[in-house]
């Protein structure tokens, strides 16, 4: 919520002349919280599309007008060739070359951007609450999708602006923004409209605006859901069990936490931080739960000792390591968010925090779980199955892949196993493949390179627009051919064959469509 918030404050006060802070926290709140409150995560779905659509198509705008549009305004930009003659002699920070892959910050940004981005799909509420809505096989290939997906935006997004800001940077022989604007994200939206003009800078407010809403209005639900289904309904009115009644106070609980993002983003902007440093230092906050979350799901031993005990731990290692070695750096912790941002202050806390976490969960919950045979195992795991709504039974939902089953009320935890077995394979499989090419054998392909040379560099940089390109088709299609496929299934299972009967010479039609 805090990097939305800064994101979105950003974007309009870079797009909007003269528009305040007050204004877009008050835009924000309205928009997260109607919207949460009318549509509902249903209708999330569909936003996340349309929003999906506008990323892809104005990411290809982009990279079609900078790299390969000659009739440019400057003189530079669509030429790659000249791109890569102009960024190959601008040096990066610590004196890397930004044509390597073997540089010190990039090793340092692979490592926590790894921790960092599961830790961020894993303890998000929104995410889990849209993977509970779909079917075990819709979301496997949904996530395996939306992986490839997430991994085309900012690769491509982020080498094309960023190759044209240092291009266009050096024409002016000077930096165009300041260090503090560049963290802000401010990047994006200067290159739009310096290469695109004011439909430019269209483009990418309106593609901010779609991902604010859908991303925004998802926190906004989470944070509720939160509130309302684990801590007021289990601590507060636990044997209030009237779903009505919930679902009132769900919507005011909205409400409210949509007015409450007012003050808490006034408090965010005046505390001074960045939007690199909340993706960043901040994720040190999040990662300690990270090792906790993915066992739960994973190892049925895992006890809630454990889980108590790896999160604080590991948050309080995480903390203690990043500002330690924040206090290294020249000003030490009195020039607090740019040391505590530096490569290896983040590296530190990460490192510790996840390790830390991980190893005291594991030793308190082997030291204090009661399994004993799979017997125990099996009803430990029977406790989640146990977590439903009355309204809408789980057990319903999948009848259909429980076909031929023998159960009572609710299936058994092998007969789950069994159901599901296909797609837990596909899941390991892809998830395990997936994992290795991107984090060993695509980054150990650029590393054998120690400078890209001109033809490497355009491969490079081809092959992500291709990716971008077959992914955003994929992301476009894709949908609306499978809400046609469900449709079309669900006319064959509400048809009836007519039934014809002859009573005393006359002809009786029964038919129900």
């Amino acid at each position: 919520m805090t990097a939305l918030l800064l994101a979105g404050r950003t974007t309009l006060q870079s797009l909007i002349v003269d528009v305040s802070e007050e204004y877009c926290l008050l835009l924000m709140a309205a928009l997260f919280g109607s919207y949460s409150l009318i549509g509902g995560i249903g209708t999330t779905f569909y936003v996340s599309y349309f929003n999906m659509c506008m990323a892809f198509t104005v990411l290809t705008v982009f990279f079609t007008n900078i790299l390969y549009d000659n009739t440019s305004f400057f003189p530079n930009l669509g030429d790659i060739s000249k791109i890569y003659s102009i960024v190959s002699r601008v040096e990066g920070s610590n004196g890397n070359n930004l044509m390597s892959f073997r540089s010190e910050s990039g090793l340092v940004f692979g490592i926590v951007g790894f921790f960092l981005a599961s830790s961020m799909v894993y303890c998000n509420q929104a995410s889990w609450q849209n993977r509970i809505a779909a079917k075990p096989m819709e979301g496997v290939l949904g996530f395996i999708l939306a992986g490839f997906m997430w991994l085309s935006i900012p690769s491509t997004l982020g080498n094309t602006t960023g190759m044209a800001y240092l291009t266009l940077s050096a024409e002016n022989g000077t930096h165009l923004l300041t260090t503090d604007q560049i963290n802000q994200g401010l990047v994006t939206p200067l290159i739009a409209e310096k290469v695109l003009g004011r439909a430019g800078g269209i483009m990418v407010l309106c593609m901010i605006s779609m991902a604010l809403m859908s991303t925004g209005s998802g926190e906004v639900m989470a944070v509720s859901s939160i509130i309302v289904y684990d801590i007021y309904q289990i601590y507060i009115r636990p044997l209030r069990m009237y779903q009505d009644y919930l679902i009132d106070f769900k919507n005011w609980c909205i409400i409210w936490v949509a007015i409450a993002m007012i003050p808490f983003g006034l408090i965010i902007f005046s505390s001074g931080i960045d939007l690199n440093w909340t993706f960043f230092v901040g994720a040190i906050a999040i990662i300690p739960a990270f090792p906790a979350v993915a066992l739960a799901v994973m190892w049925v031993k895992l006890t809630s000792e454990g889980i108590i005990a790896g999160g604080i731990t590991g948050l309080l290692a995480g903390i203690a390591v990043t500002l330690t070695a924040a206090s290294r750096y020249e000003g030490g912790l009195s020039n607090f968010t740019i040391n505590t941002s530096q490569d290896f202050s983040i590296l530190a806390g990460c490192c510790f925090s996840f390790g830390i976490s991980l190893a005291v969960c594991v030793v308190v919950s082997a030291l204090t779980h009661k399994i004993k045979a799979k017997a125990d195992a099996d009803a430990e795991w029977q406790k989640i199955y146990g977590i439903d709504n009355p309204l809408n039974p789980w057990e319903q939902n999948y009848r259909e892949e429980l076909k031929g089953q023998q159960y009572d009320k609710k299936p058994s935890f092998d007969q789950m196993a069994a159901a599901f077995r296909r797609e837990k394979k596909i899941a390991y499989i892809s998830g395990g493949s997936i994992t290795v090419l991107f984090t060993f054998i695509i980054p150990a392909i650029m590393l054998s390179f120690p400078v890209i040379d001109e033809t490497q560099f355009k491969t490079w940089i081809m092959l992500t627009q291709a990716w971008t390109v077959f992914m955003g088709i994929i992301a476009i299609v894709a949908p609306p051919v499978e809400e046609y496929l469900k449709i079309r299934k669900q006319r064959r299972k509400n048809k009836t064959y007519v039934v014809d009967t002859t009573v005393a010479g006359n002809s009786k039609v029964i038919a129900i469509m």
